[in-house]
Order: structure tokens, then C-alpha cells, then sequence
């Protein structure tokens, strides 16, 4: 079916269109014009052919695909040596191809064979290591039983000398078990013998002390029969104690000497029988009484048996009478006795220590007995379990071992299966020859790749350094993979630098807007307080004025106050108006009293006494005058105070509208930094703009990068395996790194790297992606701060104290909060040295982390921590891997050298054999020669693994000593953030003591204000009852004029006509002004409750 669209450009295709088909002379897809020409020559067809743009920019490629088919089918069958790669060359793709294919197939073979080798090479590497190391294990625990020092285990000990030096540990073991016996053996028969000894010399003493003594001569006769008494008691005495002693020691030696069981048992019941022997003693006396009666050669006394020892006694003190001349002999002699008793105490002690010696001598032996015994069954399963192993390495079926056989038959047995174990191990090296020629091609191609890599990676440290605004340093080392990660490692610090600013401002903003809050509440209620108490006063003033107050301060306006207070003043100097015109009033009609007083024409008597009592009234008026002065006096004075406290007030105000002028300059000051913080944000927008271009950059030199990956993937496939021919498709690097990494094994470590590679660029994304969360965060800080800020437009400044406190407050956390930024940027230096140096070590050890580092310092020491153990596996395999390549390569040379110097003398056969003979010796000699260069290089290569080992200890030593630092840097950090929080805690503290204080100051100032406009209000009233009694004095006098045929004062009402004589006498309160000192006789107008006027 013809396609309905164009191959290239996807356009619509046909008649109804206007675009007709065409197709491609080379593959056949269905075309528009303009994505074809129709003037191309192919070989093999005459005229010109239309091909589609897509094949024409592959057309010219392909003589150069040929030559390069015909060149790589040679390369395979060369690598495969199956054919003379001469005869393949050929100018016919599909024979080129075909030729491939069959190259293909057999590389394919060779590769199974080789990857099967190679993992049964490795399966019995594996099993030789274990019974090495079981066999190691097993001689240092045999020799550790016989405290024998084991030789020092090398790096790189074969089976045979670990068999070897087994067979001398067993030989050791053997001359330890037989000296061991040799001296159990003594040891038994000493302590025979020390048993023997101690029976007899109890024996002895127990004969001793039931033999009596034998006197010579009638003079020592009589003595001992004298003192045969307490003789015999005090060896009694002596006899119990040496039997106590020996009972305590035949009890402790009771477990060990078996044979003795029956002599202690009769000893002790001996000794335990008091009446037995109570009965031999007296038995024993009157036998020694009858003796010394025979020796003295007197009558012996008759004493019955059973007596008692009482008669006995007197019996031998009558018999003893004649010896007491030979008292002195007998003592020395007793203390010679007492002398060799204390000998013998001595000989027993030092046998009961020999005896408890031998005894745990013994102890000590059976335990050795039984280990020897455990030990030697260890060391026969393990032998036995030894060359299971090795028959089985081997591959060959292991004999059966004979029941009962020891160490020997299990050592011959591993002795018979290390010859297939050399054999196989041969055919290991052979093949590891195999794939270290195979290494070396894949580690150049690797180079190639490194190349590429190197170069993309400073591409992207230069767009890092240009998002920071620096120049890009010259890599150091001369270039290379770790000098192009370390630039881009070092351009991240800037970007970081740039993101701790912002986020340091940010916070700086909000600590800076909680201050400001908590002080506009501050001010809020110190405003409030003075609000009310400005309220109070206003309210005073107008009951002065008599005027009425609102009930309720309205809200929302804090020149109400002021406004109240302003408006009290007019009616308070309407009522002093008012009090001073009708002082004056008074004073008036005062004086027409006394003018119409001097016209009356009454009698003398009575005008006399009219005129005191008129004179006294005077005089009272004068005084009440007086009065009224110094009334007028304090109240003018009081006006004036009153006139203070509005200027005061006033001024008050004044400076609460400078303080919110300041308040509004600060806010403009404020606002401009908002706006330069706004400004910062869309640099870093921009930044961030920049920055993502950069890494389209990047994207596309890595897809650049990914299609020559791709061709060079491909080419390995080609060779190595054909399942995984199709390329991938999606243009990332990192698909053709897989792709070429999965084409050959020794590309693993390449493919390593660029994990790390993109693990680090993963964080950078992370860290980016971070910065973005951490922008939106100040940005929706900063939102908050603004409507914060326009909600704080309406609050006051607070007391310049409370001011200073918190100047103070203030100064202390700037300087919490530098050394929280110090503490966390020594932080941040340490979790970021820690995870270099982990990334380090993992790039040494060429493995990629699990995970990505965790946060903080002690995650940070952990994840180095963790790096230890992969690197010391990749050293020791990189060790192992050097010495047997080396080995390996230079035993393949020597015997390749050997090899041509046989071909050599086989075709020189016609020699003379004196000239063959010199051969012999010169091959003999180069033998020798090669021998000693192989051990010279072995020697060079185990010293040049000892000095990398000792360089991995130092490394590790001065790793645990950075650690060891950090932890106590840490420590002494916290250490410090604890003592500052608790400083901070104190001031906080002192701070609230200085609020609670400034309170109740407040408090106080309130009471008084309070306790003073009561004291303002009680004078008024007093004052105003003082009026109201001048009031009725001055009515009383009107009222006295006018029976006096004086012409009353004309009333009018503001509405015209006259007033009334009971509206005279209806005044409102009067008030007195202290503007004038003496009243003015002038007209004035007053104005009574009902709207009277009063002329």
C-alpha cells in the first residue's frame, strides 16, 4: 500500500493535494519533490535516478563503507586466526559482510569459552584463598595452645607452604604433647612418693606419741617418773594439735589422693574419739607407773583400772617424789624435743604447699590433656575438610579416608590433590595472558573515551564558572577526568556562596520584621495608656467647663485626645468669662448700695446703726471680696497648670507625629530594601535563565559526544556480541555509554566513572532544585514581610528605654546570629571537605556510592567511613591483579624467549657438538639469568605492594585523625552554641525583669495621674460650693438694696421682655477669672439656665 504522507518531511502526498509522489531509487520510501532529486548517479545504473535527500547524504559514504566492511572482516578473522586475512579482502559489501558474520561466531565461541574459564578460574582462586586461609587459621590456633609464636604470614603464600609450614606446627605439637607427659608423669610419681613420705612420718608420729619413755640409770628413773605426768600431758596436748593439722590437710588433699582416704578416715575418727583415748592415756599411765616402780625397784601401788585419773596422778606424784633431783636433765631435754616438734611442724607445712603445688599441677594438666584431645580432633576434621576441598578443586573424586586416622593421612591426601590444582591454575594463567592482551586494546579505546569525557567536563566547569561570575583556573595536573571534576566540584562554591547570601538575608528580613512587630505592639499599648489617660484629663476638664464629655474614646484616631482636650478649653473660658462679669456685677451694685445709702434721710440713731451694721456687712463683704481674690488667685494658677498640660500634651503629640514621620522614613528606608532584594531575585533569575542555557549546552556537546560513543559502540558490538547490535535511539549520553560499556567487561571501570559523574551532576541538580524551593520560600517571605509591613504602618514608636533594651537585645542577636552563621558555614566546610573526601575515596576505589551522602557531619564521617572498605578491596584486588599480570607477562616472555632460542637450535642442527655443547651452556646460563630476574622482579613486586599497603595505612591513619578533629571541632562547636544560648537565655530574662519594671512603672504613673485628678475634681467641687455661698450672699445684699427703694438691675430674656423677679435669683454656677486684679465697673452680660440675659 503507498504511504499517504512523505518519508522526510511528513507532508500529504497525491493529485487532490498538489504534491505527487515519487519514490526513492535507493530505499524505496514514498517522497515529495522537494525532498528528492532527480539528478543523481548511482553506480551499476545508467542515467540519472531520483533518490530522497535522507539516502543522498549516504550515497558518497559508500565506497569508504566498503573499504572499511572489507577492513574490519580482516581485523576478525585476524583476531580469530582462522584465515589469511589477505585472501578476505574484497570490494562486495555482502561478501564483506558475510565474511564478518563468520568471524563473528567464532569470536563469539572463544568469548563463552573464555567468560567460562575465566569464572571457574575465579570459583577456584576463591576456594584456594578459603583453605588457605582455614589452614592459616587452624596452625595459628594450634601453635596459640602451646604459647608458640607463629611464623609471620606473608601476602602471597602458596598451598605448599602453608602445607609445609602446617606439617612443622603438627611437629611442634607433637614434642609439646610428648614433654607435656613426660612431666605428667613425673609429677605422678612425685606425688606418689610425697604421699608415701607423709604416711610414714604420720605413722612415726603416732607411734611416738604411743610409745612411752625409756629411762637409763635409777637417777633419770626417778626424774622421769617425776614428771611423767606433765610430760605426757603436754605431748597429749601436742599430739592433738599436730592430729588437728593433719586432719585440715588430709581434708583438702582429700580429692586428689585417693589411696589416703582410709588412713585420714582412721585418723580422724581417732582423733575425733575423745573417750578412746582418754581410756589408752590411763592405761598408758598406770603402765608407765608400774615401769617406773620396776625401775626404781620399789612396791608398785595397786591402782585399779578405771581409777580415775585423779588417783593415778596422786599414785605417780608419791612414785615421782625420789626423781625430782633429775629436773634440769629432763627439762633440756623437753626443749630439745620442743625444738625438733617445731622442725616437724615446719617439714609438714612445706609438704602441705608442695602437696596443693603438685595439685594444681595436676589440675593444670588434665585441662592441657583435654585440650590436646579437643585440639587434636580440631586438627584432624580440619585436615579431612582440607583435602575435601582440594580434591575438589581439583575436580577429582577424593579417596576415602580411613577411620581413626590422624593429621598425617589428611595431609598426604591435600599433598595428592596439589597436582591438578598446578595444573589448573597453568591453564588460569594462560587465559589471564589471554585477557590482559584483550585489556590493553580495551584501555586504549578507554583513553579515547577519556578524552572525550575530559573535555565535556570542562565545557561544563566553564558554563559553572560563568554562572558565578569568575574565570574558569587552568586544571591542574595537566588536565584529565579528576582535574576536570575537581573544577566543576570547585565552580558549585560560588553558586553555594550566592545561595547562603539570599538565604542569610532572608532570614535577617524576618528577624528584623519580628522585632519590628513585637515593638509596634509595644507601642501599641504604651499608646493606649496614654490615650487613657489623656482621656481622663479631657474629662475632668470639661466637668471644670461643665460642659459634657463623650462616654467612649473613639477608636482609631490618636489625636482624639488632643481634639477633646482643645475642645473643653472654650467652654472653661466661657465660665471664667462669666464668673469674672458677675464679680464685676457685684462690685457694681455694691457701689450703688452705698451711693443710695448716703442720699437716705433717716434719723441719726438709726443711721448710725445702719451704718455699722452696713459697715460690718462691708467689712464682711470686703472680706469675702478678699476671699474670692485669692480664689480667682489659685484658680488663675490652676488654668495656668491646666494650660501647661495641654502644651505638654500638645508637645506630646508633636512628637508622637515626629516619632511616626521617622516611622514612615524608616518604612521608605525599608521598602528600598525590599525592592533592592527584589532586584537581587530577578538577577538570579536571570542567573538561572543563563544557567539553563548552559546546560542545553551541555546537553548537546553530551549529544555530540553520545554519537561518536554511539559509532564506537556499535564497532564493539560488531566484535564482541551480536544481541545488542541495535543502537539506542533517545540521543543520551549516557545510553551510549551502557552501550559501549555492555559491548566489553573491561570497560566496566570507564562506565564506573561516568556514574560518578552523573551521580554529581544529579546533586547539582539537587542542589539547584533546592535553591528554586529556597527562592520561593523568600519570595513568599518577603510577600509576607511587605503585608506585614503595610499592616504595621499604623503603629507607634515606644519608649526611648524600652528602645535602648531592645538596641541591646538586637546587638546580641546580630551577634548570635554571626556566630550561628560562623558555626554553621564551619559546618558546611566540614560536611563538604567529609564528602569530597568520601567521593575521593570512592573514585580511588572506583565504586559508585549506594546512595547519595547523607546530611550533616556525622553522616558525612560515615559515608567516608563507608568508602574505607571498597577501597581497601579494590587495592588488595588491584595488587593481586598487578602481580599476576606481571607474572603472568613475564613468564609468557621468558617462555616465548625460550621458544625462540629452541627454534633457533633445532634449525642450526649441523653444528658441531662442541659448538651444541656451548649452547647447552649459554642456554643454561640464560636460564639461570631469567630465573634470577623473575625472583628480582617478584622481590620488586612484593616491596612495591608493602609500600602501597603501608601508603593505605597512612592514608587510613590520617583519615581517622581528620575524623577524630572534626568530632572534637564539633563538639567544641556545640559546646559554645550551648554556653551563648545560655547567655541569651539570661539577657532574655533580664529583659523581661526591665519590661515587668517599665509596667509597673507605667502603673504607678497611671495611679498617680488618677489619684491627682480626684484631688483637681474635690477642689472644684469645693470651689464651686464656695461660689454658690458668694452667690447667695450677693442675692441676700441685692435683695436688702431693693427694700431700700434701690432701682433694681434690668433682667431682659434673650427673646426680649423683661425678667421676672424669681428668674433674678435662677443664676448659673459662677466661675472667677484671674485676669484682672480689680473688678470693672462696665456693663457685661450674663446669661442665666433659662437663657435669661443680664444686663
Amino acid at each position: 500500500m503507498e504511504a499517504a504522507n512523505c518519508f522526510v518531511c511528513d507532508a500529504a502526498l497525491g493529485k487532490r493535494h498538489l504534491n505527487p509522489r515519487h519514490h526513492c531509487r535507493v530505499c524505496g520510501n514514498s517522497v515529495c519533490a522537494k525532498c528528492s532529486s532527480s539528478n543523481v548517479q548511482l553506480e551499476g545504473i545508467s542515467g540519472l535516478q531520483r533518490v530522497c535527500n535522507h539516502c543522498v547524504s549516504t550515497v558518497h559514504k559508500m565506497p569508504d563503507i566498503k573499504t572499511r566492511l572489507s577492513d574490519l572482516g580482516m581485523s576478525l578473522h585476524s583476531l580469530a586466526g582462522t584465515e589469511d586475512p589477505q585472501s578476505l579482502n574484497t570490494s562486495d559489501v555482502d561478501t564483506a559482510f558475510g565474511h564478518c558474520d563468520n568471524a563473528i561466531s567464532i569470536l563469539e565461541d572463544t568469548r563463552d569459552k573464555a567468560k567460562a574459564l575465566q569464572v571457574q578460574n575465579e570459583v577456584m582462586e576463591e576456594r584456594v584463598r578459603n583453605t588457605t586461609g582455614t589452614a592459616w587459621q587452624l596452625q595459628e590456633r594450634l601453635l596459640s595452645l602451646f604459647d608458640v609464636v607463629p611464623t609471620e604470614r606473608g601476602g602471597k603464600e602458596t598451598l605448599e607452604q602453608v602445607m609445609t609450614q602446617m606439617q612443622e606446627a603438627v611437629s611442634l605439637i607433637v614434642d609439646k604433647v610428648a614433654a607435656e607427659r613426660e612431666v605428667r608423669r613425673a609429677a605422678e610419681q612425685a606425688a606418689k612418693e610425697a604421699s608415701l613420705d607423709v604416711a610414714s612420718s604420720l605413722r612415726a608420729m603416732v607411734a611416738e606419741l604411743e610409745t612411752p619413755l625409756v629411762a637409763e640409770g635409777a637417777d633419770a628413773a626417778a626424774v622421769l617418773c617425776r614428771d611423767a605426768l606433765p610430760a605426757v600431758q603436754e605431748a597429749f596436748s601436742r599430739g592433738q594439735d599436730r592430729i588437728r593439722d593433719l586432719e585440715a590437710q588430709l581434708v583438702t588433699e582429700k580429692e586428689e589422693l585417693e589411696k589416703e582416704r582410709a588412713a585420714r578416715a582412721t585418723l580422724a575418727s581417732a582423733g575425733v574419739d575423745f573417750e578412746d583415748r582418754a581410756k589408752r592415756v590411763d592405761e598408758a599411765s598406770i603402765e608407765l607407773l608400774k615401769h617406773l616402780h620396776e625401775v626404781i625397784g620399789s612396791d608398785p601401788s595397786i591402782v585399779e583400772p578405771g581409777s580415775g585419773p585423779e588417783t593415778v596422778l596422786h599414785v605417780c606424784s608419791e612414785a615421782l617424789k625420789p626423781l625430782k633431783l633429775s629436773l634440769s636433765e629432763d627439762k633440756f631435754r623437753m626443749r630439745s624435743m620442743e625444738v625438733e616438734l617445731k622442725k616437724d611442724k615446719e617439714t609438714n607445712s612445706r609438704l602441705a604447699s608442695e602437696l596443693s603445688e603438685r595439685k594444681a599441677a595436676f589440675t593444670a594438666e588434665k585441662m592441657t590433656r583435654e585440650q590436646l584431645e579437643e585440639s587434636g580432633a580440631a586438627i584432624n576434621s580440619a585436615c579431612c575438610e582440607l583435602a575435601k576441598n582440594l580434591h575438589l578443586l581439583s575436580g577429582v573424586e577424593a579417596p576415602p579416608i580411613p577411620t581413626g586416622s590422624g593429621a598425617d593421612a589428611a595431609i598426604a591426601l591435600c599433598r595428592h590433590a596439589l597436582l591438578p590444582l598446578k595444573e589448573l591454575l597453568s591453564q588460569g594463567e594462560a587465559r589471564i595472558k589471554a585477557a590482559v592482551l584483550e585489556e590493553k586494546t580495551a584501555r586504549q579505546q578507554l583513553e579515547l573515551l577519556e578524552k572525550d569525557v575530559n573535555l565535556a567536563s570542562l565545557e561544563l566547569a566553564r558554563n559553572l564558572y560563568s554562572l558565578s561570575g569568575s574565570g574558569v583556573p587552568s586544571p591542574p595536573g595537566g588536565g584529565g577526568a579528576a582535574a576536570a571534576i575537581a573544577i566543576c566540584s570547585e565552580a558549585l562554591e560560588p553558586l553555594q556562596r550566592v545561595l547562603t547570601d539570599s538565604e542569610s538575608q532572608r532570614r535577617t528580613c524576618a528577624e528584623e520584621l519580628a522585632k519590628e512587630q513585637e515593638v509596634r505592639l509595644q507601642l501599641e499599648n504604651a499608646i493606649q495608656e496614654g490615650n487613657d489617660a489623656g482621656f481622663e484629663l479631657a474629662k475632668n476638664l470639661h466637668a471644670l467647663a461643665g460642659s459634657t464629655a463623650p462616654a467612649v474614646l473613639p477608636v482609631g484616631d490618636p489625636g482624639a485626645v488632643v481634639v477633646l482636650c482643645q475642645d473643653a478649653l472654650p467652654h472653661l473660658r466661657l465660665a471664667l468669662v462669666s464668673s469674672e462679669e458677675r464679680i464685676r456685677q457685684v462690685e457694681a451694685e455694691l457701689e450703688r448700695e452705698q451711693k443710695a445709702k448716703d442720699h437716705l434721710t433717716v434719723t441719726v440713731g438709726e443711721r448710725e446703726a445702719d451704718l455699722a451694721a452696713e459697715r460690718s456687712r462691708l467689712e464682711a463683704s470686703e472680706r469675702e471680696l478678699a476671699q474670692g481674690k485669692m480664689l480667682n488667685d489659685q484658680m488663675r494658677s490652676e488654668a495656668e497648670i491646666t494650660n501647661q498640660n495641654l502644651s505638654a500634651t500638645s508637645k506630646r503629640a508633636s512628637d508622637a507625629e515626629e516619632e511616626v514621620t521617622q516611622e514612615r522614613d524608616m518604612r521608605r528606608v525599608m521598602n528600598k530594601e525590599l525592592d533592592d532584594a527584589r532586584e537581587e531575585h530577578a538577577r538570579t533569575v536571570v542567573q538561572l535563565s543563563q544557567e539553563k542555557e548552559s546546560r542545553q549546552q551541555v546537553d548537546d556537546a553530551l549529544l555530540a559526544i553520545s554519537h561518536s560513543v554511539l559509532q564506537l559502540g556499535s564497532g564493539l558490538h560488531a566484535i564482541v556480541d551480536s544481541a545488542f547490535h541495535a543502537p539506542p535511539d533517545d540521543g543520551k549520553a549516557e545510553s551510549a555509554m551502557a552501550f559501549c560499556q555492555a559491548a566489553l567487561a573491561p570497560l566496566r571501570a570507564a562506565h564506573q566513572e561516568h556514574a560518578v559523574t552523573k551521580a554529581r551532576a544529579e546533586q547539582a541538580e539537587t542542589a539547584a532544585a533546592y535553591e528554586r524551593q529556597s527562592r520561593d520560600e523568600m519570595e513568599a517571605k518577603m510577600r509576607a514581610l511587605g503585608e506585614a509591613r503595610e499592616a504595621s504602618e499604623d503603629l507607634d514608636e515606644s519608649r526611648a528605654s524600652y528602645e535602648a533594651s531592645l538596641a541591646l537585645a538586637e546587638a546580641d542577636a546580630v551577634r548570635e546570629r554571626y556566630a550561628r552563621e560562623q558555626l554553621e558555614a564551619t559546618q558546611r566546610e566540614a560536611v563538604q571537605t567529609s564528602v569530597r573526601l568520601g567521593e575521593r575515596l570512592y573514585a580511588l576505589a572506583g565504586v559508585v556510592p549506594d546512595a547519595t551522602p547523607p546530611e550533616g557531619l556525622g553522616g558525612a564521617i560515615l559515608f567516608c567511613e563507608s568508602a574505607l572498605g571498597p577501597l581497601d578491596d579494590k587495592c588488595g584486588h588491584l595488587a593481586t591483579a598487578l602481580a599476576r599480570a606481571d607474572k603472568n607477562e613475564s613468564a609468557a616472555t621468558r617462555e616465548r624467549e625460550l621458544r625462540l632460542a629452541l627454534e633457533e637450535k633445532q634449525a642450526d642442527g649441523k653444528k658441531s657438538e662442541s659448538e651444541l655443547v656451548r649452547e647447552r651452556e649459554d642456554f643454561q646460563l640464560l636460564k639461570k639469568k631469567l630465573e634470577s630476574d623473575l625472583a628480582r622482579e617478584k622481590g620488586e613486586k612484593e616491596t612495591q605492594s608493602k609500600r602501597l599497603e603501608a601508603e593505605l595505612v597512612r592514608i587510613r591513619e590520617e583519615r581517622q585523625i581528620e575524623i577524630k578533629n572534626l568530632k572534637s571541632e564539633l563538639t567544641k562547636v556545640q559546646e559554645e552554641r550551648q554556653a551563648h544560648s545560655k547567655k541569651q537565655e539570661s539577657e532574655v530574662a533580664r529583659l523581661r525583669e526591665e519590661s515587668r519594671a517599665l509596667t509597673n512603672q507605667l502603673e504607678s504613673n497611671s495611679s498617680r495621674l488618677q489619684e491627682v485628678g480626684q484631688a483637681e475634681v474635690l477642689k472644684l467641687e469645693a470651689e464651686v460650693r464656695r461660689e454658690r455661698e458668694m452667690r447667695l450672699n450677693a442675692e441676700t445684699m441685692l435683695a436688702r438694696g431693693n427694700n431700700s427703694r434701690v432701682p433694681a438691675l434690668p433682667v431682659t430674656r434673650q427673646g426680649g421682655g423683661q425678667a421676672s423677679a424669681e428668674d433674678a435669683g435662677s443664676f448659673a454656677p459662677l466661675s472667677f477669672s484671674s485676669s484682672s486684679a480689680r473688678p470693672h465697673m462696665q456693663q457685661q452680660t450674663c446669661v442665666d439656665r433659662r437663657g435669661c440675659v443680664l444686663q
